[in-house]
């Protein structure tokens, strides 16, 4: 079985591969053939000694555009990732406790696609989920629909399957941004949106538990390690505190409406 594994190191992000792709020689579907397709800004700053690593450049074009169009990096090197029978995507700050394999691919009944429940809205009613309520937003999920909030940090599938997700969100986005939109979490309300027209298997948040929020009675399989201790979203960003803080205040007032 063929694995490709997307991740992305854009700006200071590149610290945490080492111990990703480590993590993941140990952990990840043990005796697949994996190949790791990396974006970065630094291409030096990543290991080539490795030759199941392909390095693609990728201009550092700030926050939040290195996440919202990172269906347009996967899309952008489609054809070399077709000879894969999988494809996952991780966040740069992923990393491997346990073995995970077979259990996670996902079978017709799901899309052949596969994500995981953002922590934060584990066993949380809908109403509280943060779905882009936006009706001019290609992302638009009205009230009655949805089921789950998938985090964008984790999902994957058959590459077939995962490659159409890519095309519709790419899509989908390119239209909000000539309209002015941008959705309220980025890539990842539309994500959730493709993902209520094509539920995907489901997996608890236990394969993207985050370090600085410990989840009682769950133990982590893939930790989402605590960006503060790596100098926080900010460092790792390049941006601003002053310009989070007005970011985030804008979309608590959307929410709050």
């Amino acid at each position: 079985m063929n694995i490709g594994i997307l991740y992305i190191a854009i700006g200071k992000y590149n610290i945490f591969f080492k111990d990703f792709y480590a993590s993941s020689e140990k952990f990840f579907f043990q005796h697949a053939n994996k190949h790791y397709y990396v974006f970065t800004d630094q291409p030096h700053s990543i290991s080539l000694t490795n030759s199941n690593i392909s390095i693609f450049y990728q201009e550092n074009k700030g926050w939040p555009y290195n996440t919202l169009m990172r269906f347009h990096m996967f899309n952008s090197i489609k054809d070399k990732l077709n000879n894969e029978d999988y494809l996952f995507f991780f966040n740069a700050n992923a990393m491997f406790l346990q073995k995970v394999d077979n259990e996670i691919l996902p079978s017709a009944k799901d899309n052949y696609l596969v994500s995981a429940i953002h922590p934060g809205f584990y066993n949380k009613p809908i109403i509280e989920f943060p779905y882009e309520r936006n009706e001019k937003s290609t992302a638009y999920i009205p009230h009655e629909k949805g089921i789950y909030y998938f985090q964008g940090c984790f999902f994957g599938g058959k590459t077939q399957n995962f490659l159409e997700l890519t095309q519709q969100c790419m899509q989908n986005i390119d239209i909000d941004f000539n309209n002015n939109i941008i959705a309220i979490w980025h890539d990842e309300s539309h994500l959730n949106l493709y993902f209520t027209q094509h539920p995907p298997k489901v997996l608890d948040s236990s394969y993207i538990y985050p370090e600085d929020k410990p989840i009682k009675g769950m133990t982590p399989i893939i930790l989402m390690r605590d960006k503060k201790k790596y100098g926080g979203h900010d460092f790792l960003r390049g941006t601003t505190k002053h310009r989070i803080t007005n970011y985030i205040k804008k979309i608590l007032r959307r929410i709050c409406r």
